[in-house]
């Protein structure tokens, strides 16, 4: 409102001079700069943020999506062992006391599960991790470095033995119903030693 009023006495003064059009324009602009409006939140636009991206998720209760034909989607962490480490060594420089310099460095490893989608699936086409393709089926051999065991989600799929090792016998849930991957002792430098964002190409 104190915006309008500086034009309106802009436009005032412009008429006086003849430019009653010139002297509004300014005196908005003086207002704008003296008395900035605060519109309401649906007035203001914002880019978009993070949680506006397919990614994927670790959370209870969320949606499994059914899939009809073929699609690319993200997944659902569902499980996690615990994070694991080895130690590699590497010798530089000369032997001796003082002549050579060694270093040791930690690579860190997790086996871990994550949810796709309703089962049962027709075929895992591709895996991404952090958009670097990981799993390619249409290759032959069958493109899998990371060592991804697949799920289809039948009725009748057994526990993973991965899980059922770290949570016991009789403790490990099926996941019957819901097609997933279990990745065993996954080495997570590529990635910055953090779990990657997974998305698959699954058919049905």
């Amino acid at each position: 409102m104190a915006q309008l009023a500086v034009g309106v006495a802009g436009a005032a003064i412009g008429a006086y001079f003849g430019a009653p059009g010139v002297g509004f324009a300014l005196g908005m602009a003086v207002g704008g700069i003296l008395f900035p409006q605060d519109g309401p939140p649906d007035q203001v636009a914002e880019g978009p943020r993070i949680h506006d991206n397919k990614v994927q998720t670790s959370a209870w209760g969320q949606m499994i999506p059914i899939v009809y034909g073929q699609a690319r989607l993200a997944g659902n962490l569902i499980w996690a062992g615990t994070l694991g480490h080895r130690t590699e060594q590497d010798s530089t420089g000369k032997g001796g006391v003082m002549g050579g310099a060694e270093t040791k460095t930690r690579v860190y490893y997790r086996s871990f599960a994550v949810a796709i989608c309703a089962g049962p699936i027709i075929k895992l086409h591709r895996i991404w991790a952090n958009n670097t393709l990981i799993y390619d089926a249409t290759l032959t051999p069958i493109s899998n470095p990371r060592g991804a065991v697949i799920y289809p989600g039948t009725d009748s799929q057994d526990p993973d033995p991965v899980i059922e090792a770290a949570e016991g016998l009789g403790k490990t849930p099926a996941y019957r119903g819901t097609a997933y991957v279990v990745f065993e002792r996954m080495e997570l430098a590529d990635f910055g030693s953090m779990l990657p964002s997974f998305s698959f190409e699954v058919e049905t």
